[in-house]
């Protein structure tokens, strides 16, 4: 018997694929509503809608097709909450985690908000504005975006792109528990 989170995911790789869509770039995307403050599903949904318009894909994001990505959504805070989350990578055939389409998701949410990102670099030497710093170069560099890579120096790149999953992981727990335990150190 397949797990049921297992039959959801499979659901909505398909549903996210008639509207041209993978499903690893949505759970970053959907991964990053997390780490800002409240964004209505149907905000983010609309910015799905854009997107996938933007890219030229001619899908449509039905009721049925949203409320399976709003299902996703609460599947992934309560991951986030309770610690269990695993974001969703693909692997490639040697076996390696190819992080570069979860990242450029989270990215394209980060930086469809650039109040939350202006917020939190404010403070440029905060350990959180350091992790997004870290979170959105790697994106950038997934999406071959140099502006948002040309943080990472060319001594950086080798050594960062090498430890990506790890990096990204640890910078979405500083970024989810900035913003869902305040109160918790992020050294802790």
């Amino acid at each position: 018997m397949q797990d049921p989170n297992e039959l959801r995911l499979d659901a909505l790789e398909e549903a996210l694929e008639t509207i041209g869509m993978n499903l690893s770039l949505f759970d970053g995307f959907v991964t990053a509503q997390w780490v800002m403050p409240d964004v209505p599903v149907k905000s983010w949904i609309d910015t799905i809608q854009e997107l996938v318009v933007e890219a030229g894909g001619a899908g449509k994001v039905t009721p049925e097709i949203a409320a399976q990505m709003a299902e996703h959504h609460k599947a992934v805070g309560e991951e986030l909450r309770t610690e269990v989350y695993n974001p969703i990578f693909w692997l490639d055939d040697e076996g390696d985690e190819m992080w570069q389409l979860w990242a450029e998701g989270f990215g394209l949410a980060i930086t469809g908000r650039p109040e939350f990102v202006q917020a939190t670099l404010a403070d440029e030497e905060s350990e959180i504005a350091m992790s997004l710093t870290v979170v959105m170069a790697l994106a950038g560099v997934a999406a071959g975006d140099d502006q948002m890579a040309e943080d990472l120096s060319d001594g950086d790149t080798d050594n960062l792109l090498t430890e990506a999953p790890e990096v990204l992981m640890q910078g979405l727990v500083a970024l989810y528990y900035a913003q869902h335990a305040p109160e918790r150190s992020l050294t802790s």
